[in-house]
């Protein structure tokens, strides 16, 4: 799992030679190819290192954010007040400036760690969420070696907010210089630790409602607040089972998609062959994808392939995005809403070796 942060950012003349040479790594060109229209996903991950994911992608024109606010809903935990100074998380942001084109992007990694709530912490966090606060964080990045330091204000739900949401959290984007333009944010993903996910059977909508920056690339437009979505169900289960017929040398694989105990139709399920080869030097990794099938309308998929010899499968689910349920609570309404992927438990299909 990535642990990393990505934004994209208007930047001054000076520093677009060296960011041209950070946002040429492979990481950001795969990572920007993926991303062609807004969306917002949200992905608990279970198990020995349970993880939160939170991944914002801006990439159109216009959608540079001057303002985040992210609704925690009803049943997640998260939180909010921690040791300060203890690492709780880390981030991955890609900044990206169009008017400079490639020369003014980059990748920007860094740690989320709790700040003390004391009067001037308050006091600045006003300027992007004024309200009170339960806590706050900070996320520091390093831009050209400096520390760049993204505060994350932290509030109960109140009246005005969506309906169903238990925390607010404010994210305010820094400008590269005092009294400069803002850095314009084109995705950005947050890891947060030790995070367990909700146990009620339901389906947890979160939302994130971005603010615009204007062409100045200091002004917030209210006026133009879009909100994104993304639907959390709990509990996410793709089942995998396998059945052999020797005399055809085929296997049958199959399962079902469950969400939130009800059975997904239309989804398309990916059947992942695992090949692992073990060597002096270490074990080789050559999976590959065998074909996809899509659920029918009682969540089953049923997919047979050719094996001559043991191997293991999984199979795996892509992240949906789709249109949102209703208009939306933001100004000009909500763009998408996501569903995360998931994947089955592996399973080995034993084929008996062939006597000669």
């Amino acid at each position: 799992m990535s642990r990393r942060l990505r934004i994209a950012v208007p930047l001054g003349a000076l520093a677009l030679a060296t960011l041209s040479c950070a946002g040429a790594s492979a990481g950001g060109a795969s990572a920007r190819q993926a991303w062609d229209r807004s969306f917002f996903l949200v992905q608990p991950h279970d198990g020995d290192s349970p993880e939160l994911d939170l991944t914002l992608n801006l990439p159109e024109l216009g959608s540079t954010p001057a303002e985040i606010t992210l609704y925690v809903p009803q049943g997640f935990s998260i939180y909010p007040q921690r040791q300060g100074g203890v690492p709780i998380g880390a981030a991955e942001l890609y900044a990206f400036d169009y008017t400079a084109g490639a020369a003014g992007e980059t990748d920007l990694q860094g740690q989320i760690t709790p700040l003390a709530l004391d009067a001037p912490t308050e006091a600045a966090l006003q300027a992007c969420s004024p309200r009170p606060h339960l806590a706050a964080w900070q996320l520091t990045l390093n831009l050209l070696g400096q520390p760049l330091e993204m505060p994350i204000a932290i509030s109960s739900a109140s009246i005005d907010d969506p309906s169903g949401t238990l925390l607010r959290l404010d994210i305010c984007p820094p400008a590269l210089q005092p009294g400069g333009t803002l850095l314009p944010i084109a995705s950005i993903e947050l890891s947060l630790w030790e995070l367990l996910p909700p146990r009620a059977v339901g389906s947890y909508v979160w939302r994130a409602v971005v603010t615009p920056v204007a062409p100045d690339r200091r002004t917030p437009l209210p006026e133009q607040a879009f909100e994104l979505r993304s639907l959390v169900p709990v509990p996410q289960t793709l089942t995998l089972r396998g059945r052999y017929a020797p005399a055809a040398g085929r296997v049958t694989l199959s399962g079902t998609l469950r969400e939130a105990g009800k059975p997904v139709a239309g989804a398309r399920v990916s059947i992942i062959k695992l090949v692992r080869t073990v060597l002096p030097t270490g074990v080789v990794f050559d999976d590959a994808n065998i074909g996809g099938v899509r659920t029918n309308a009682v969540g089953a998929y049923r997919f047979v392939a050719r094996v001559k010899r043991t191997a293991g499968f999984i199979a795996t689910t892509d992240r949906r995005l789709m249109p949102c349920s209703d208009s939306g609570f933001s100004a000009v309404g909500c763009r998408s809403q996501t569903v995360a992927g998931t994947q089955s438990e592996p399973i080995t299909i034993s084929v008996p070796a062939r006597r000669p």
